[in-house]
């Protein structure tokens, strides 16, 4: 449940989130909560209500952010504006994007109706292709749960 629930408490200075998971096509897959739904218009909402899982979400970069200037956007194809990729994503999914915003793809994995909480309203999965020499979140941002990075299933960064 954490995992997917991104384990989050009010007292955390930091973010708990896992691995993304390297398939045979060597592509990777995460999955992610929509963040910022609770600054979003009913209209809004109300779309988030019609989306069918496997639904194309689009990332846009909104430069202009005043709180982040490399926020990726969640909209959909008519666009309306869903709420955000994660923070801790946007790193890595930035610099990809940057390269080849072909290299991307998100998905609507499930929604979850009201009376669900609005921080687990919009599960999303992200499938992306790396380039050569690309290792995920090969940052100083991002620090492993353990000292052994290969074998850490999960990672941290500051919030």
């Amino acid at each position: 449940m954490s995992r997917r629930s991104e384990g989050y408490r009010q007292t955390d200075n930091f973010k708990v989130f896992p691995y993304p998971h390297l398939d045979s096509d060597d592509k990777y897959h995460i999955f992610f909560l929509a963040h910022g739904l609770r600054h979003l218009p009913k209209c809004s909402m109300d779309r988030i209500d019609q989306l069918q899982v496997g639904d194309t979400l689009w990332l846009c970069h909104e430069l202009q952010n005043p709180y982040d200037n490399k926020a990726l956007a969640l909209t959909t194809e008519d666009h309306y504006h869903l709420g955000y990729c994660p923070r801790y994503l946007s790193h890595d999914v930035f610099d990809l994007l940057r390269r080849d915003p072909g290299l991307v793809e998100v998905k609507v994995a499930k929604v979850n109706l009201p009376p669900s909480p609005l921080k687990s309203r919009l599960l999303c999965e992200m499938t992306y292709s790396g380039f050569e020499g690309y290792v995920p979140y090969d940052h100083k941002t991002y620090q492993p749960l353990t000292k052994e990075k290969e074998k850490s299933k999960n990672l941290v960064c500051p919030m």
